[in-house]
């Protein structure tokens, strides 16, 4: 195959996904056309997950099993066939391709049997779900269990056992090693925060810790920002809905430990009485590494809010820098 190196088809990958989060389907599916044309065994998921977006399941898997044919011994097209039938609902098949992919050379089984976890609560088979994620504790996949563990027993309104959970499992979980990894442990943080909160007793301090380590892991966490929306619960007639582009500066520190100051801009959705309000409560959200002091409304838009929601930040995009990709995570802020 060799015209893209690893890391090439790594980008090519992430830049079709985030054409994939925006809906943007032929200029995805063309990154994956390339990848596909070089004989590229990535090419075959990546296409296959835009057809499952397109509602085209029978092309995925059409897709997908001839990338099988074409790769006889890839357990990850396995696992990829699997998820795709585990979303279709067609469980028991599900169940089949996985126990075929961990008979395959090479095959990382922690994953496989995270996603035949996934399946069974995508089948709502929640305690089959459960039983089997906590049995996965390979250091690669544990977060991941352990966070779909907890939105499992969110689902289910069993916020004490996510707090028993997480002060027996808190000490085994991975520390990050990507961008993805932080986003879940922010997940993960953030649902013990919401447990706590739930509980309804004397937890202001372990609200306030857990939801600071996850707004720092991934302060764009949907979570994190709910939960301080609830717990805030102000609301007023005059609000509006305000989408705000700001720009700013975020310090971070070089090898050498020496400061330097960074530009970015970034988008925000806010519900405020006025868009100086709405500016402060960003301030007072931001994560520290964020110089407040820089940040500068580019572009403002309101519409009025017609629904009675709390006030507070909604939304809060990735810092996006001159070069127009976002930072890999905050461990370097």
């Amino acid at each position: 195959m060799a015209q893209y190196t690893e890391l090439e088809i790594a980008q090519m990958i992430q830049t079709a996904r985030e054409h994939m989060d925006l809906a943007e389907y032929d200029e995805a599916e063309s990154l994956a056309d390339e990848l596909l044309q070089e004989e590229a065994e990535e090419g075959f998921p990546l296409k296959a997950g835009i057809y499952a977006l397109k509602e085209e399941p029978e092309k995925a898997i059409e897709l997908l099993k001839e990338g099988i044919d074409k790769n006889p011994e890839s357990w990850r097209l396995k696992l990829e066939l699997g998820n795709l039938y585990g979303q279709l609902g067609d469980t028991s098949i599900a169940m089949t391709i996985f126990d075929e992919a961990l008979t395959m050379p090479g095959v990382e089984s922690h994953w496989i049997e995270l996603n035949r976890g996934i399946a069974f609560l995508k089948a709502n088979q929640v305690d089959e779900a459960l039983n089997h994620l906590q049995q996965i504790d390979h250091p690669a996949a544990i977060n991941e269990a352990f966070s779909v563990q907890l939105e499992i027993l969110d689902m289910i309104n069993r916020q004490d056992l996510i707090i028993n959970m997480a002060e027996d499992e808190q000490p085994l979980l991975s520390p990050p090693e990507s961008t993805d990894d932080m986003q879940t442990l922010a997940n993960i943080y953030g649902r013990i925060a919401t447990a706590f909160w739930y509980v309804q007793e004397e937890n202001e301090s372990s609200i306030q810790q857990y939801l600071q380590t996850a707004k720092d892991l991934d302060r764009t966490n949907d979570q994190v920002l709910w939960l301080i929306r609830e717990m805030d619960q102000e609301y007023s007639d005059e609000a509006h809905i305000y989408e705000i582009l700001l720009q700013g500066e975020v310090v971070v520190m070089d090898e050498e430990e020496a400061e330097h100051s960074i530009p970015f801009t970034s988008v925000y959705v806010v519900l405020e009485d006025s868009p100086e309000q709405a500016l402060e409560r960003i301030k007072d959200y931001e994560i520290e590494a964020i110089d407040k002091s820089s940040l500068e409304v580019i572009e403002i838009t309101s519409e009025t809010n017609e629904e009675e929601e709390p006030l507070g930040i909604y939304i809060v995009g990735e810092l996006m820098f001159i070069d127009g990709e976002a930072k890999e995570g905050q461990s370097e802020a």
